[in-house]
C-alpha cells in the first residue's frame, strides 16, 4: 500500500474501473500466539479507501474480515487486494506460515482464521 499511497495523483478516469477489496481489523483470539487487536487498521483502510476514491472498493472488517470472505473473492474481479492484518512465519514448516483474519464470527464462536500459500494456491483466478 506505501507504493499506492506515495504514488502521484491518481488519474479518477482509471481508478473508477478498478475494484477493490480491503480487509483489517479482523476479530482475534484466543490464540496461542497471542495476536494483538488492530484498530488502527481501520484507519489505514480509510486512508486507502479515500485514495481510491470513484473505484468500487468493499471493505472487510471485523468478522467481516474473515479468511472465508478472502477466498471467496475471484481474484479475477479484483484490481487491488489490501490485507491489514497478523502474519505468522513458521521457520521448520514454512507452509504451516499464514496470513491471519478473524478468528471470530458475529457470534464470537471461534472460526479457521489462518490464511495459508496452499490456500491462495487454490485461489479462484
Amino acid at each position: 500500500v506505501s507504493d499506492l499511497l506515495r504514488a502521484p495523483a491518481l488519474r479518477r478516469t482509471e481508478v473508477a474501473a478498478w475494484r477493490a477489496a480491503l480487509f483489517g481489523d479482523p476479530l482475534f483470539g484466543p490464540d496461542p500466539r497471542g495476536f494483538a487487536a488492530l484498530p488502527g487498521t481501520r484507519r489505514e483502510l480509510e486512508v486507502v479507501k479515500a485514495r481510491l476514491a470513484g473505484a468500487q472498493v468493499q471493505v472487510y472488517t471485523g468478522a467481516a474480515a474473515s479468511r472465508a470472505a478472502l477466498l471467496a473473492l475471484n481474484t479475477a474481479d479484483i484490481d487491488v487486494l489490501h490485507l491489514a492484518t497478523h502474519a505468522y512465519l513458521d521457520g521448520y514448516t514454512p507452509e504451516l506460515s499464514a496470513l491471519v483474519l478473524s478468528q471470530r464470527d458475529a457470534a464470537g464462536r471461534q472460526i479457521p482464521g489462518d490464511v495459508r500459500a496452499a490456500d491462495l494456491l487454490r485461489w479462484p483466478r
